[in-house]
């Protein structure tokens, strides 16, 4: 499998001669972050794609368990390779000062030894 090299140059394992990419990992860390950061109806000829997860979290008629589903279906139906290589996330909600903050950790366990291979805060 071969896709496009889409990591940001703000990104601190950004490589700026790579052009593709052929490593699992690397596919499922592309296609996860395109999937979490679309947002649904973005994406021509598949107005479903995206999870649009600025705006998930701020739905109030959605529970914490809800919003786990949702991203779970859409990585199933989107990016499959992250489950095919032992990938996990986890979603945790903190009250904070001034505003909740939700937490979405994804893991790869092959490459990061327990370490978040994403991380996304959202206040």
């Amino acid at each position: 499998m071969r896709e496009i090299y889409n990591r940001d140059p703000s990104d601190v394992k950004y490589k700026s001669d790579i052009i593709e990419v052929t490593n699992p990992v690397e596919i499922a860390i592309g296609q996860l972050k395109m999937l979490l950061l679309t947002n649904p109806g973005e994406v021509l000829g598949d107005p479903k794609f995206g999870i649009g997860l600025e705006n998930l979290i701020f739905d109030l008629e959605l529970s914490e368990k809800s919003i786990r589903e949702r991203i779970n279906i859409n990585i199933l139906n989107y990016a499959p390779l992250f489950y095919e290589i032992g990938g996990y996330f986890d979603v945790s909600f903190y009250l904070g000062e001034n505003r909740d903050i939700a937490l979405f950790d994804f893991y790869i366990p092959v490459s990061s030894e327990g370490i978040p291979i994403i991380t996304l805060k959202v206040s």
